[in-house]
This record gives C-alpha cells, structure tokens and sequence, in this order.
C-alpha cells in the first residue's frame, strides 16, 4: 500500500523539465541579450526572431501536460499543498531580493510590496492563470469524464476554431489571450489535452518526427516571409512576427506535434519525479525568471552586447541558460531541504487549508481579528491624516506650486507617509506602556507632532530651515526665540493644548475602560525596552547599511541635506528630524584638537591686537563679513542693517530656485 502510494504521487517529469528549459531560454533572448534589428544585423535578426517563436510554446505546454495526464489530477486537493507552496514562493522572493541587495546594493519598498502583491505588476500572469486552472482541475476533470467521446470531439473542433482560427485570420487577440498567458487560453490548452487523451489522438500520429521538423521550419520561415511581406508594404519588419504567438493556427500545430514527440519520449524513458519536487522547480523557475528585480538586474548590469561576433554571442546565450538553470535547479534543492525543518512545517500547518470552506472561514477569522483591533487601526488611520495634514503644511510654506506637489508627494511618498505613522505609533506605544494610560498618552503624541509641525512651519519661515537636532540646544533661550512669533499664533497655539489636554483627562476618566488593557510589568519592560532599543537605531540612520539605514533606503527617504526645507517637504519634518540626528559633517583634518584650535586663535588675536594698536582709523571701504553660522538667512532680514546693496544676490537666487527644483 505504501509503495503504491509512492508512485500515485509521482508525474511524468519530461514535458515539465523541457517547458522549464524553454522558459529559461526565452528569458535569456528577452533580458540578457540585446535584441538584434533586422536594419542593421538581418541574419542575426532571423536567428533571434526563430529561437524566440520556437520557445514560446512553452506556455502550451504546460497545460497540454496538465490536460493530458488528467487522471493523475482528478482525485487530487490542490488546495491541500497551496500553503507550502506558498511558503515556497515567498521565500524564493525574498531570496532574489535579498541576492540583488548584497550584489548590486539595490533595495526598494515596491520590491518587498510586489512579494505580497505580485498582481499589482502582473509579473506572473501565466503562472496565476495556471494556478487557478489546476485549483479548478478536479472539478473540470470530473464534468470533462462524463462527457461521450463525440461530445468531446466537438468540444475540441468548436473551440479550436474559436480560439485558434479566428485569432490567425484576423491577427488579432480576440479574446485576451495576452501572449498566452491568459486563463481562458490556458483553459482551453487542458479541455485540448484531455481531448488528446481521451480520443487517443496522439498515438495515431503517423511519421511525428517529420511533421515535427517540418512544423518547426515552417514557423521560422513564416518569419521570414512575412518580414519581407512587410517591407513591401510598410517599408519596414513591424509585422514579421505576426504568426509568432502562441495561440496562431501554426504556433499551436508545433506545440501539438512537440507535445507528441515529448510523450512518446516519456512513455519509452518512464521518467517520473514526485509531484512535490515538480512543483517547486516550477515555483523556483517562474520567480527567478519573471521577478522584476531579477530581469531588470539582468538587463541593466549583464545584458550581452550586440557588436560581438555571432559566436561569442550564442556562447554568451548557453552561458547565461546554464546560469539561470544551475540557480533554479540548486534553490529548488534548497526549498525542498527546507521543507523538513519543523519551523517551516509548523508555518505549513497554520496556513494549510484541506477545503474552499476552510477559505472562506479564514476569511471569516481575518475579519474578526480586524474587528478585535478595530480601535488601533482607527488610531492609525488618525495618525495617518494627521501626518498627511502635517506634509500638506511643509508643502504650503516651501513649494510655490502647493497642489501639484501636494499630490506628487501624496501618490509617489507612500513609503515616508508610513513610516511617520508607524514611528509615531511606536512613540504613543512607549509613552502607554510607560504610563499604562492611553487617552493621556495619545493625547501627548498628537501634541508632540502639533508642536513639531507648528515650529518648522514658523521656522521655514524665519530661516528657510525646519525643526533640526541642533536647535535643542537653543531651549534655554526659549524668551528670546518667543518674541520672533505673532503674539496670535502663540495664544491660538496655547489655547489648542490646553483643550487637547482638558479633553484627555476627560476622556480618561470617562473612557478608560474602553481602551484598558491588562499588561504585566514585565510585559511592559520588555515593550519599554524593545521600542528604545528601535528607537535606539536613530543614531546609525547614516551609516552605511546598518539596519537603520538599509530601512530608510528601503522606504526612499531622501535626506535631502543641502535643501532641508524640501527634505521636510518629501520626508515630513519628524523623519527630516532623525536623519540630521547624526550627521558627519566633514572628515575630522589630521591633527586636529581643540588645544591647536586654541594655539591658532590666540595667535591671531595677538597679530589683531598689534594692528588695532597701530590704527589711525578705519578706512570708508571697509569689508563688513557676516558670519551667522549654517542658517539660510538672508542678512538684511535678519539684522536689518542699513546697507545699500544686497549682500548675498546669489544666495537669494539660490533660495528661491531649491526649493521648487
């Protein structure tokens, strides 16, 4: 029984292990080699364009093989192996992340996005149409086995005219089949395989290998012929590969006699691998050849050159074939090492699902579990308005178009937004656990972030700067900095903390039970510690790939240290705070100490000293130099001196232009 069971679970591995080679192969021609013009190198042209049509089949035939060997998948639940697979697919993108950041240091939020969200940039279009197809399989299989022979047959000729024919004469994607990747294409491959096998069409073709090859340079021609077809009437090749889709009338008759030839192969090898193995080359094959991050790698830093002769460059294609393969054949082993770990089949076990039922009642667990925290989400979402009002004011006071940058940042600083919210969050976090009083420690968080968007607005204002790290040190001469502010702002300012204050004492005497939460005091030093030793990573911001700087690279934060205001425009004034934080000016000079600074400036002192002693008086072209420290001020606003000209012109040029640029 066991032994039986062994080989039910193993599938015939050879149209999969060709499919796979020819999904490589096309890759390689898209991403790693420069696609040849027929103007400037037509041979090489041809060439490219015949191995390309001869390896897109490999998307029909997958689903012939799913189609065909339809008795394997009948009694199958392809549900009960999604959540290893899925663990598969995730950890084969981060992988590939993780590979490109240490090799070429490139490293975005979108990439880490697309691993959760892959359909937001379609780069596993076949892959989720053959996905849905093989969750559906069992139910289509068992329809598909009641049918009678002649139904079948029918089935087969109608469809082959509607998805095949029609699309050939009209050279037009009738029906979205998007290059064959699409689901009804697919679904109409596995209704052609089970057809294959059901009316036993394949083993009454005669003289296979003939029609094979004959197929096969008849679709390379067609490029040929129909690249001079074109040229005769548009004068030039944009329709050459017209009939070089997938689902053309000739592309298909190829596939079907492959497909033949591969079986025929496979019944006389009886090479078979288990379904697991299969399943996870296939998953290791898709990600690392259609991830984004791995073709734009690819074609950005190791794309063959095309001024190369013909020799280098087909020996450049089976090197980078043999690369791709070796990679996805070793991370498959690697997947299916890291199967048997018992954390890795603990997570299995969580996400495992036996029945569409299960499906929806996860779901069902997911909306309660949303609706259990529904209190700390509407707190994010405050936050979240909050920091966007906050961002929207550095706009207003730095930008001189507010709405267009406005939405500009709205729409393409996504990542910063949530980094504000998640760094306040961590804050009114800490001050809870600290206090074990949320209305009063939500309360102090939204007046920390009110203070701090006020103050850089005022100080954007003064002195074309925000709120920075070094303007602490200026607290104690708070008096003096007070009487630079409209008496108005101050008391508006003063009246919106006291009602914010007023309104959480209120709110905690009257509400505390609906935010109590019963947590240990070890808990709570445990969190207290936690989110300082986080916090604790604002001082390593700007050092090279420490974790604190691999994040702020990840979500795009411009430090933007020449241009502050704009940094507190992009980033808000919180982030634009940390990042200054810790900052190395310049290189400490050799020898530098501040016994030699002192040695230096006593020396020109005594040298001032001697000519001031020697000085009639000072003459009428005197040099008046201001030196008001890293403050972008302009000197007549400031002082207010009684100067005929303007000091800094193009200082005040410069202002004006860094801002919007």
């Amino acid at each position: 029984m066991k032994e039986e069971s062994i080989n039910q679970n193993k599938l015939p591995a050879l149209a999969v292990i060709i499919t796979a080679m020819f999904f490589i192969i096309e890759r390689v021609l898209l991403t790693a080699t420069t696609a040849p013009s027929y103007a400037e190198a037509p041979r090489r042209y041809f060439l490219f364009a015949g191995m390309k049509v001869l390896v897109a089949v490999a998307v029909n035939l997958l689903p012939l093989w799913l189609g065909y060997h339809w008795h394997l998948f009948k009694n199958r639940n392809p549900l009960a192996r999604m959540a290893k697979y899925w663990l598969f697919y995730f950890l084969s993108m981060l992988f590939t992340f993780m590979f490109f950041f240490f090799v070429r240091g490139t490293l975005t939020f979108r990439d880490l996005w697309i691993i959760f969200f892959p359909i937001s940039q379609n780069y596993f279009g076949f892959a989720a149409s053959f996905v849905f197809i093989a969750l559906l399989s069992p139910y289509l299989f068992h329809q598909l086995e009641k049918l009678e022979l002649v139904r079948v047959k029918q089935i087969l000729i109608v469809t082959t005219i509607l998805a095949v024919l029609l699309p050939t004469i009209f050279s037009k994607d009738l029906w979205g089949f998007l290059a064959g990747k699409g689901v009804l294409w697919q679904l109409y491959l596995v209704v052609v395989g089970f057809g294959l096998n059901r009316l036993k069409l394949l083993q009454n073709i005669r003289f296979l290998v003939p029609k094979l090859i004959g197929s096969m340079l008849f679709v390379v021609s067609l490029i040929f012929i129909m690249a001079q077809v074109s040229r005769s009437i548009r004068g030039d090749v944009s329709t050459a590969e017209r009939f070089s889709v997938p689902y053309s009338l000739f592309a298909m008759g190829y596939s079907l006699y492959l497909f033949a030839f591969i079986e025929r192969i496979q019944e006389k090898i009886n090479l078979k691998m288990s379904s697991s193995f299969l399943a996870t080359y296939l998953i290791s094959l898709v990600v690392i050849t259609n991830n984004g991050l791995v073709t734009w790698s690819v074609s950005e830093y190791y794309r063959l050159p095309l001024d190369t002769s013909l020799k280098k460059w087909l020996l450049g294609i089976i090197t980078a074939f043999g690369i791709f393969f070796i990679v996805i054949t070793l991370w498959s082993i690697v997947l299916n090492a890291v199967s048997h770990i018992n954390l890795f089949k603990r997570l299995e076990n969580r996400l495992k699902l036996e029945s569409y039922q299960g499906l929806f009642e996860r779901g069902q667990q997911f909306l309660t579990w949303l609706k259990s925290k529904k209190r700390v989400i509407w707190l994010g979402i405050f936050y979240y308005v909050l920091v966007v009002i906050q961002m929207g004011i550095m706009v207003l006071v730095t930008s001189g178009y507010p709405k267009e940058v406005f939405l500009e940042n709205l729409l393409t600083r996504q990542p910063a937004l949530l980094l504000n919210v998640a760094i306040m969050m961590a804050f009114m976090l800490l001050l809870f656990l600290i206090t074990n009083r949320f209305w009063y420690a939500a309360t102090f968080a939204t007046m920390f972030y009110v203070v701090l968007t006020i103050s850089s607005y005022l100080k954007i204002l003064l002195r074309q700067e925000p709120i920075l790290p070094g303007d602490l040190t200026m607290l104690t001469g708070i008096n003096e900095i007070v009487t630079l502010v409209q008496p108005t702002l101050l008391i508006v300012g003063a009246i919106i903390m006291v009602i914010l204050a007023v309104s959480a004492w209120l709110l905690q005497r009257r509400a505390q039970k609906m935010y109590a939460q019963k947590i240990s005091y070890k808990k709570r030093l445990l969190g207290i510690g936690v989110i300082l030793f986080l916090f604790s990573g604002v001082f390593f911001i700007n050092h090279q790939n420490s974790p604190a700087n691999l994040l702020f690279r990840l979500l795009r934060i411009d430090n933007q240290f020449f241009n502050q205001p704009k940094g507190a425009q992009k980033n808000g004034p919180l982030v634009q705070f940390l990042v200054n934080i810790d900052v190395d000016v310049m290189d400490e000079p050799a020898g530098y100490t501040k016994e030699k600074i002192t040695e230096i400036m006593t020396k020109y002192d005594n040298v001032a000293s001697e000519i001031n002693m020697q000085r009639a008086a000072w003459p009428e072209n005197q040099t008046i130099i201001f030196n008001l420290s890293e403050s972008s001020v302009i000197q007549q606003e400031f002082l207010k001196p009684k100067l005929p000209v303007t000091l800094s012109p193009i200082f005040v040029k410069l202002k004006q232009k860094l801002p919007q640029d």
